[in-house]
């Protein structure tokens, strides 16, 4: 069980970089995360060859569910892969649009996958029931602060930076093949036009 307290600290863990990225590129989060940042970063993780081959989801309505989810948390600038909960679990079904029991059956499963797909803290009020409270998507989490790190280097004019379309597409194939971001210490723009070259290859 996550802790209430580490999933809210990673949450203003993960605001503070998107903040510190629109300092550092002199731009609003607005700017590094507009609807066309994430739109490719959403497209990429419910796409079906990922989820089907790389996330195990075999069954069409666990996939729509998904991409329902994953959706739901990169619905606006701040989310950055995160939900809250209202209403516990229920309330999620409901904004989802989904049963509830088979809603409540997919979370546990991808709770305990490895690395979990899906980290939900808890609060126990005065009646000793346990309620769901925040919900992270950290594959979610993870693409939306890479890209923003990325266009924040385009909006200070970083000598060789890539642009916005190049830093779309190649998180979209990187995603799509199932690699990580690439860490800030290989981060030079040569290398990422060399990856975002080999990707659109092996695809085409």
């Amino acid at each position: 069980m996550t802790p209430t307290r580490n999933l809210w600290a990673d949450r203003q863990d993960a605001v503070w970089r998107l903040n510190h990225a629109a300092k550092l590129g002199g731009c609003t989060t607005s700017d590094l995360l507009k609807t066309k940042a994430r739109r490719p970063i959403i497209n990429a993780l419910i796409s079906e060859n990922f989820t089907r081959d790389y996330l195990g989801m075999r069954q069409h309505s666990m996939r729509h569910r998904w991409s329902e989810l994953v959706d739901y948390s990169a619905d606006k600038t701040m989310a950055i892969g995160f939900v809250e909960i209202n209403e516990g679990i229920r309330g999620l079904a409901d904004d989802l649009m989904t049963s509830y029991s088979t809603l409540s059956r997919n979370l546990t499963l991808w709770r305990t996958q490895t690395p979990p797909l899906v980290r939900i803290a808890t609060s126990t009020p005065d009646n000793n029931q346990e309620q769901f409270v925040l919900l992270q998507v950290p594959l979610m989490t993870q693409w939306l602060l890479w890209v923003a790190e990325q266009r924040a280097q385009y909006f200070a004019r970083v000598p060789n930076a890539m642009n916005l379309k190049q830093i779309s597409e190649l998180a979209q194939q990187m995603i799509e093949h199932n690699l990580q971001p690439i860490p800030k210490s290989n981060d030079s723009s040569r290398e990422q036009r060399r990856m975002l070259h080999r990707l659109k290859r092996n695809t085409n």
